[in-house]
């Protein structure tokens, strides 16, 4: 239960911050007719409508251009360059050297208790 007004206080602050940067409400402290201060808010709902249907529109094109990415079997496709100096199954060693990795020979060293 605390997790969940935890979140929704997380979600109220970020909406509140949000909207501060944006400029989707503004604050107008002045004196009220009686001396005491009054604080007035001003939410603008067409910049807010305007700024959400922009960022829904833009997600909407990330994930169009990443579907297009994918290959027809829904796979990720083939990276466009060659792998660099990254050594396949059909290269050799050069002379002298050892296989190293994991799957190295033990040594007489190693194996002594």
């Amino acid at each position: 239960m605390r997790n969940l007004l935890a979140l929704i206080g997380f979600v109220v602050v970020g909406f509140i911050v949000l909207g501060w940067y944006f400029g989707w409400y503004k604050l107008t402290i002045s004196k009220g007719t009686d001396g005491k201060p009054e604080i007035k808010t001003t939410l603008d709902t067409d910049k807010v409508s305007d700024d959400a249907s922009s960022f829904f529109r833009k997600v909407g094109q990330l994930i169009e251009e990443k579907t297009n990415q994918m290959g027809p079997d829904g796979k990720a496709g083939q990276p466009l360059g060659s792998p660099g100096n990254t050594p396949g199954p059909g290269t050799s060693r050069p002379e002298g050297t050892t296989p190293g990795g994991w799957f190295t020979t033990p040594t007489r060293e190693t194996n002594r208790r």
